[in-house]
């Protein structure tokens, strides 16, 4: 597959597959429907027939988000589904932050991403100090990341706090 690396795809390869299924479902929809806006309600529906133990995190206006587990693995990941826009943002918003520092301040999302889906970890839900979530902030002021830091755009991955949702200024 062009643009992905191998270790990511086989890393999480029954996921990967079930994403390009997703994305084959939509593109069908569709052109069938002679629908443009992303269909979330008919996708949630064929989500959780596919990933059996899935839940719904959460549906804002342009993504929907389920937890689920990879096979090889078990470990705990997000699935973010949404309109191409949205997809691309979030990716876009992951690789404005250097590759050094990427991972210390943001929940890794992972490479084998499709036209409608993403992977990204996910961890538990917890409080953050203000001391780090004042660094997280000044770390999103400086590479024109926006959106309020706040206990529900982060979350406690490896023991760390970490953002799980950030938009671009």
């Amino acid at each position: 597959m062009p643009g992905v690396r191998r270790s990511e795809v086989t890393r999480h390869e029954k996921l990967h597959l079930k994403a390009l299924f997703i994305d084959d479902f939509v593109k069908r929809f569709l052109k069938i429907r002679r629908r443009k806006k992303f269909p979330h309600r008919e996708v949630e529906c064929f989500i959780k027939w596919l990933f059996t133990n899935s839940n719904r995190i959460g549906r804002g206006a342009h993504k929907t988000v389920l937890k689920v587990y990879s096979d090889s693995e078990k470990r705990l990941l997000v699935l973010k589904v949404g309109d191409k826009k949205a997809i691309k943002s979030d990716l876009k918003t992951y690789n404005r932050i250097p590759v050094k520092i990427r991972n210390r301040y943001f929940a890794k999302i992972y490479d084998n991403n499709t036209e409608y889906c993403l992977f990204q970890k996910y961890g538990k839900k917890g409080r953050i100090s203000d001391e780090r979530r004042k660094k997280l902030r000044q770390m999103g002021k400086k590479y024109r990341i926006w959106d309020h830091i706040r206990n529900d755009n982060v979350r406690i991955i490896d023991g760390k706090p970490k953002i799980v949702d950030a938009n671009l200024r």
